[in-house]
């Protein structure tokens, strides 16, 4: 399964921060990226689970932990993915994504708050729908997916288009702030590729892998502050 388009940065759209009790809205500001934390080790799955016998581990981290390791600076010192956000108001806010400007709307429920791009995305994907992908379904925090259809067939080929928006999920920790990441390297029997997203990984998202395809992940922190 190949992406089109721009799905990749709608699949990077997370930011992630835990709170034990409920906070009032974040302070209008601009926040920055201020830090990148590894979170864990490297984790292998495949469609029956996670894989945790140690000559199998070794096999696919000794092979994919250096391309990992070289597309960690995307996170940070990097400040194309999710850079900074400007909070105006409690219902709006400009957040800095793929070097540009955004205006995105907040919604506030207890202590997480969805940033929700104003704009419509349009991407693609071909032999599979995008919301029966592994990059829709590794994610925790999924976008809103409002359509999917079939635009086109060839020699047995199936492309497929979708609309959707952009989110970010944020979270505090009192004076901590978070953003998930996570780069991934997907073999498929034909094809191998990696991926980012600034997001948290679902941990159940392996059953929507098919029979043979194998995912390592690194997860991260991002730091966020003022």
């Amino acid at each position: 399964m190949k992406k089109l388009g721009m799905a990749g940065l709608l699949l990077s759209g997370v930011l992630f921060f835990s709170c034990s009790k409920e906070q009032g809205p974040l302070a209008p500001g601009t926040y920055r990226k201020q830090g990148l934390e590894t979170v864990g080790k490297l984790r292998v799955f495949a469609r029956t689970g996670e894989i945790t016998d140690p000559a199998l581990l070794l096999r696919f981290t000794e092979r994919d932990a250096p391309a990992i390791e070289n597309f960690k600076d995307r996170f940070y010192p990097d400040t194309g993915l999710f850079g900074s956000f400007t909070i105006h108001q409690s219902e709006r806010a400009t957040v800095s994504h793929d070097f540009r400007q955004q205006e995105y709307l907040l919604q506030h429920k207890e202590d997480l708050v969805t940033f929700t791009a104003a704009d419509t995305l349009y991407g693609g994907t071909v032999d599979e729908v995008f919301t029966r992908t592994p990059e829709y379904n590794i994610l925790r925090y999924k976008p809103p997916v409002y359509a999917e259809n079939l635009y086109a067939t060839n020699g047995g080929v199936f492309y497929f288009n979708y609309t959707s928006r952009i989110q970010m999920y944020l979270e505090r920790d009192r004076s901590r702030l978070q953003s998930g990441a996570m780069t991934a390297v997907i073999h498929r029997p034909n094809a191998s590729y990696l991926k980012i997203w600034q997001n948290r990984l679902n941990p159940g998202f392996y059953s929507s892998l098919n029979e043979g395809d194998t995912v390592v992940v690194q997860e991260y922190s991002v730091l966020y502050g003022r």
